[in-house]
C-alpha cells in the first residue's frame, strides 16, 4: 500500500519514494480506481448508497488526501509553479466532464506569491440544484479540509487576499499566465506605509548589505535596489549577482514576517548611477545623502511633502566611502535633491536606517495605507 491505494508490483513503491511517478504509474492508479471494490474501500471509504452527485466529492477527496504520493508539491502551495503541477497530476484522474466541475484555487496574500494558500471548489453537476463544495489547505493539520461557504470567507479574510483561480481542464499543458481573481473582500492594509520608499545603496562591504535590507524592511521600505558606485570595494562578477539578489530577497522575506508586513519588499538587480538617473523623474522626490553637503537639511525636503498622500521616494545611498562628487552632480543634475544628515559622518549601513526612519516619523499615515 501506498497511501490509500495499493500496487500489486511491490517494486513500484521502491521507484516512486519521492512522488515523482510516471505515466505508466499513473494509468495503474486509474485502473485501480475504476476497480469497484477497491473504489467501494478507499475512496466511498465503505459509504453505501451513495448518491451519484456525491460521488465526484468523495474521488477529489480520497485524490487530495493522496495527493502527496501522485506529485511532488507541497500542500502548502508556496509556490506558484508547485500549483501548476498540482493542476497537471489532479486532471489525469478526472473525465472531461468531471473537470469542468473543479476548480482549483491560490489565495494570495496582496500578491504576495511567499504566502500562497490553497482552495479547491465542486461545483455541483448541471442536473443537480446543490451548493458548491470547498476544501481549503489546514496548515495545522496539513490536509485539505471541508468548509462551507461562510468558513471560505473567513478563510479568505485571514488571508487578506484575492484566490487567483485556474481550471483543470483536459490540455497537456495548463496556462495560467493568465489569471481570473474573485474579489471577496477589500481590507486595508494597518501595515503598509502610505509612504513608497525605494532604498538605492551603494554596494557596501562584508554582510552590511544584508543588515541594511533587514532594518530597512522592518522600518517600512518597499524596495531596495543595490548600486555600483565608483567607491565600491565589493565587486560582483555577472554570475553571482543573480545568487546574491536571491539570498538578498530571502532576508527580506523573513524580515517581513518577523516585522508583520503585508508585503515582502522587493530586491531589484543591481543597477548604476545611469539607471537611477533615468528613474528620478518616477519618484516625488528622490533624497541623496551627502557628507560634503552643508545647507539642505532632511527636515527641508520633507517638509515641503507633507498632507501629501502616497509618495513615492527614493533615497541614494554611497557606500563606505561615500559618492565621489562626480557621481554627486549628475545625479543632481537629473533631479536629486542633495541633502545633509547632520555635522556627523554617519556609516554606511546607519543612514538607511536613519533615514527611513526619520520620513516615516514625519509622513507616514500611521492609520495605514488605505
Amino acid at each position: 500500500m501506498v497511501g490509500r491505494i495499493s500496487y500489486s508490483n511491490e517494486s513500484e513503491k521502491d521507484n516512486n519514494k519521492r512522488g515523482i511517478y510516471t505515466e505508466d504509474v499513473f494509468e495503474r492508479i486509474k485502473q485501480e480506481l475504476a476497480d469497484p471494490e477497491k473504489f467501494k474501500k478507499y475512496v466511498l471509504k465503505g459509504r453505501e448508497d451513495v448518491r451519484e452527485e456525491d460521488i465526484l466529492k468523495y474521488k477529489l477527496e480520497f485524490l487530495l488526501e493522496n495527493m502527496d504520493k501522485f506529485s511532488t508539491y507541497n500542500s502548502n502551495a508556496r509556490y506558484l509553479e508547485n500549483i501548476r503541477y498540482y493542476f497537471y497530476t489532479l486532471k489525469k484522474f478526472f473525465s472531461e466532464e468531471e473537470a469542468k466541475r473543479i476548480n482549483m484555487y491560490a489565495c494570495v496574500n496582496n500578491g504576495d506569491f511567499f504566502k500562497i494558500h490553497s482552495i479547491v471548489k465542486l461545483r455541483p453537476s448541471e442536473k443537480s440544484k446543490g451548493e458548491n463544495t470547498y476544501f481549503a489547505y489546514n496548515n495545522t493539520d496539513r490536509k485539505y479540509k471541508e468548509i462551507s461557504r461562510e468558513e471560505l470567507k473567513r478563510f479568505v479574510d485571514r488571508a487578506k487576499g484575492l484566490e487567483i483561480i485556474g481550471e483543470i481542464d483536459n490540455k497537456e499543458q495548463i496556462d495560467i499566465e493568465e489569471l481570473e481573481c474573485i474579489i471577496f473582500n477589500e481590507k486595508a492594509s494597518n501595515c503598509e506605509s502610505n509612504v513608497h520608499i525605494n532604498i538605492f545603496q551603494g554596494l557596501p562591504k562584508s554582510d552590511k548589505m544584508e543588515l541594511i535590507i533587514q532594518k530597512s524592511v522592518e522600518l517600512g521600505a518597499d524596495e531596495i535596489t543595490p548600486v555600483e558606485m565608483k567607491r565600491s570595494v565589493v565587486k560582483i562578477d555577472e554570475k553571482s549577482k543573480q545568487k546574491k539578489i536571491e539570498r538578498w530577497q530571502k532576508i527580506s522575506e523573513v524580515a517581513a514576517k518577523q516585522s508583520g508586513r503585508d508585503i515582502v519588499p522587493k530586491i531589484n538587480n543591481i543597477v548604476n548611477i545611469k539607471n537611477i538617473c533615468n528613474l528620478i523623474n518616477k519618484y516625488d522626490i528622490v533624497l541623496l545623502a551627502y557628507e560634503n553637503e552643508k545647507n539642505n537639511k532632511l527636515k527641508n525636503e520633507l517638509t515641503k511633502l507633507k498632507n501629501k498622500e502616497n509618495l513615492k521616494i527614493g533615497v541614494i545611498i554611497g557606500p563606505e566611502g561615500g559618492l565621489e562628487e562626480q557621481e554627486v552632480e549628475i545625479l543632481k543634475e537629473a533631479g536629486a535633491k542633495v541633502i545633509t544628515l547632520g555635522n556627523r559622518i554617519l556609516r554606511t549601513e546607519t543612514v538607511a536606517l536613519v533615514v527611513t526612519g526619520i520620513i516615516m516619523y514625519e509622513l507616514e499615515n500611521l492609520e495605514g495605507n488605505k
